[in-house]
């Protein structure tokens, strides 16, 4: 009896694999619901574009293991497929924009993500403090309607005798 590996090189999960490539494929799927028509009108079979748009977004993970799949990078690989219509020409087309300007978006975690959104309230307050006041009131608004929710759910579920 073989016993399945709990990690792969370089201590990646085997679930984490089967999830982003789960989400790919499902992520893939739901983008080619409307295909368009080609220039003539004839429609794109949606098999035939699902294939095509998940070998693009396969294509760029393949070249590039230092990248990960989010969702929405099929999103820009669909696009770059339908303007295009030329598979090989969308997958160069997405390699240069996955690498030049959405790597951070595609980095293992959000944590590079996050960092950069944290610049934004900085520069949003020296840039216009009317604007970064409303902001502030805005998600101090939202921490008390969170909470406010967290403690109806607590109640409920004292009073449920849960």
């Amino acid at each position: 009896m073989h016993d399945r590996p709990r990690t792969l090189p370089g201590g990646v999960s085997p679930y984490l694999v089967w999830a982003e490539a789960n989400a790919r494929l499902t992520n893939v799927t739901a983008a080619c619901l409307h295909v368009p028509n080609t220039d003539d009108g004839t429609p794109i079979p949606q098999r035939l574009r699902i294939a095509e748009l998940g070998l693009v977004v396969h294509t760029v993970l393949a070249r590039h293991p230092e990248l990960h799949y989010y969702q929405g990078f099929h999103d820009v690989c669909a696009v770059l497929l339908n303007v295009l219509e030329d598979r090989a020409l969308a997958a160069a087309l997405a390699e240069q924009v996955a690498t030049r300007w959405l790597r951070l978006a595609m980095a293992p975690t959000l944590q590079p993500v996050l960092a950069h959104l944290g610049i934004i309230w900085t520069l949003v307050a020296r840039e216009d403090a009317m604007l970064y006041e409303f902001l502030g009131r805005y998600a101090r608004l939202r921490q008390c309607l969170r909470a406010e929710g967290q403690l109806r759910r607590s109640y409920a579920t004292a009073c449920s005798g849960a």
